[in-house]
């Protein structure tokens, strides 16, 4: 017996959802968006002819949005392991017209093999993996590294506790792309199902050489240091199911001085002080002390400067002869490190 099916219109485009699904169809039947914020990223960053790469890609609604981002010279690759949602992706690729993209039923992992699959009737985004044989719905899984194109732009990555696992069959194709996004979700519930602890994951983000940040409620990345997200991750403060970001070219000025215009970070307090300002984070109740240049970038990051103007404009301030783009470049990254700015995309794009 075929399943109830419902046609819902979103901003990704139409798309056909289960109807005993109670999470994501219901939200899209109400709000026609899913992860506003990761929604708002996406939309932002995916540039014609880029490469996404959607892993737990459900029905559908990422791989339909990026499709229609990166154009018929670009690729959606999308990875979706459970046979409804699988067939369901397929539909809706086809209704959107999205020739650019395709779909394969295996699920992403640090190896390749088999594994089992737990599922969800009521949020079939909730599927989760589990030791092969603890249940009867067996699924392929594979390497990233050994099926993903040289070139790969935006990989999205939300597979129910198992991100960091998908990240860690990605080493080559980080290697290989020095721009590359990295969007995962760090799943309290489902570390905690596997007695994983999250500062061991985010520690291994840390490690491959990237900076993490969180989204803003404006869909912007806001640079945040490892040992604050554990610290927030293990107050609670932060949501059981966070994206987090991985950037591996934040601070290059050569990469991003065009791309980005940094503007403070949300909600943080800006006092002067006899040698510098003092930048107060509520959230945190941190306190930073910076000198007068770094107050300086701090406050040409207004979101309308973008690097190479900040760069310019700090030259001119102190009447300098050469352009200070390293040290510029190290300030961004520094401030960006302590969660003080964050990107906002600049409107030139």
């Amino acid at each position: 017996m075929s399943e109830v099916l419902v046609d819902v219109e979103t901003v990704a485009g139409p798309l056909l959802t289960p109807r005993g699904d109670l999470m994501i169809t219901r939200i899209l039947e109400r709000d026609g968006v899913w992860e506003p914020a990761e929604t708002k990223f996406l939309q932002q960053v995916l540039r014609t002819g880029y490469t996404f790469v959607d892993v737990g890609a459900h029905v559908g609604y990422f791989s339909v949005l990026a499709a229609r981002s990166v154009g018929p010279t670009g690729t959606v690759l999308a990875f979706e392991p459970e046979a409804r949602n699988f067939e369901l992706l397929q539909r809706n690729l086809d209704r959107n017209g999205c020739t650019q993209a395709r779909a394969f039923p295996y699920a992403a992992h640090a190896h390749e093999g088999f594994m089992s699959l737990v599922l969800h009737e009521e949020n079939r985004g909730a599927h989760h993996l589990v030791a092969l044989g603890e249940t009867e719905n067996v699924v392929q899984c594979v390497r990233l590294d050994d099926v993903l194109p040289a070139r790969v732009d935006v990989v999205k990555i939300d597979v129910q506790g198992y991100d960091h696992d998908v990240v860690a069959g990605l080493t080559n194709t980080i290697s290989r792309n020095p721009h590359l996004i990295i969007i995962t979700e760090l799943s309290r519930g489902e570390l905690l199902r596997r007695g994983i602890d999250a500062a061991h994951v985010l520690g291994g983000y840390h490690d491959l050489g990237c900076t993490l940040s969180i989204f803003d409620r404006y869909g912007h990345l806001r640079p945040t240091p490892v040992a604050t997200l554990i610290d927030l991750h293990h107050q609670q403060t932060l949501p059981a199911d966070v994206s987090i970001v991985l950037t591996f070219d934040m601070g290059s000025a050569s990469t991003s001085e065009e791309d980005y215009c940094p503007r403070p970070a949300v909600g943080v307090e800006r006092h002067e002080s006899a040698d510098g300002v003092i930048i107060y984070e509520p959230v945190t109740d941190r306190a930073h002390h910076l000198n007068h240049t770094a107050a300086l970038v701090f406050d040409f990051c207004s979101g309308n400067n973008n690097v190479r103007q900040i760069t310019t404009l700090l030259q001119e301030a102190f009447d300098l002869t050469d352009r200070p783009d390293a040290e510029v470049a190290e300030c961004l990254v520094q401030l960006g490190r302590l969660g003080l700015i964050t990107l906002n995309q600049s409107a030139s794009r």
